[in-house]
């Protein structure tokens, strides 16, 4: 992860949400954007090399057949 998503990540940050931060705590919302984007670019990567057949798969979706939503 090189410094061009950081930059990217100040300049997109929108000036009525950081008005009253610090220039740390604005840098620190930058790391963390550029850090979750670059984190989901790599697993993106692995589950397609990884050639899944249901790589959008996850347990959230399973429903239980014989479970009501009572």
């Amino acid at each position: 992860m090189g410094a061009a998503p950081l930059v990217d990540g100040l300049e997109v940050q929108d000036d009525t949400l950081t008005l009253g931060m610090v220039f740390e705590e604005r840098v620190e919302l930058a790391v963390d954007d550029a850090h979750a984007t670059f984190t989901h670019a790599r697993v993106d990567g692995l589950i397609r090399r990884a050639g899944l057949r249901y790589p959008n798969a996850g347990l959230r979706r399973l429903e239980s057949p014989g479970v009501s939503g009572d």
